[in-house]
């Protein structure tokens, strides 16, 4: 029984590792510029552009508050810890959000970005209450994207979002409660936010 428990905290913590939030937006704006019909330069300003903004900087300021010891975690549990790293990710993307309009990004680049830039600031408002799933957010919201850019058969995916949603419950860093709230906010609005902008 404590084989099988810890088995499972160690899959939870492998989950929680490899889909977090700045890895699944890589992946997902990746995915998204690498099938438009962009020139090879262009793929690269907007890959850059998205990576920068989108991940790097929100990561490297996490990072920042690490070395400061503002923070003991890469993932934040506390909760009033949340809300400046939240805003400085928004501040962040919405930055990017500008420089992809600059270049003329498609639609759904542009989407993605402003999804994120909408989600910090939610998560924000919501972390002066509550602690949500931040790894639901990240995983919820990038699907919606992928569902609504490429029908039903990006349903396949649902195991991931699924997956991370259980890890972060099992190692006890939310309640159930708190990871639907993150997950369906995310979901919902990024559906909402494509369906406005497309």
């Amino acid at each position: 029984m404590v084989c099988k428990r810890q088995f499972r905290r160690v899959l939870a913590a492998g989950l929680s590792g490899v889909i977090n939030p700045p890895i699944v937006a890589a992946a997902v704006f990746a995915l998204m510029i690498c099938r438009t019909d962009e020139p090879v330069a262009r793929l690269g300003v907007l890959l850059g552009i998205c990576l920068v903004f989108g991940t790097l900087l929100p990561t490297m300021y996490v990072g920042f508050l690490l070395v400061r010891r503002d923070i003991d975690s890469f993932f934040i549990p506390q909760r009033a810890a949340r809300l400046r790293p939240l805003l400085v990710g928004s501040g962040s993307c919405l930055v990017g959000l500008v420089l992809l309009r600059c270049v003329s990004a498609p639609p759904e680049v542009c989407g993605l970005m402003l999804c994120y830039v909408v989600h910090g600031v939610l998560v924000g408002a919501l972390t002066f209450q509550w602690k949500v799933s931040l790894h639901a957010v990240g995983a919820w919201g990038p699907l919606a994207g992928l569902v609504w850019l490429f029908g039903p058969s990006a349903l396949f995916l649902v195991p991931v979002p699924l997956a991370v949603s259980w890890a972060r419950v099992e190692l006890g860093a939310h309640t159930p409660a708190q990871v639907v709230l993150g997950g369906g906010m995310a979901f919902f609005s990024a559906w909402l936010l494509f369906e406005w902008g497309g």
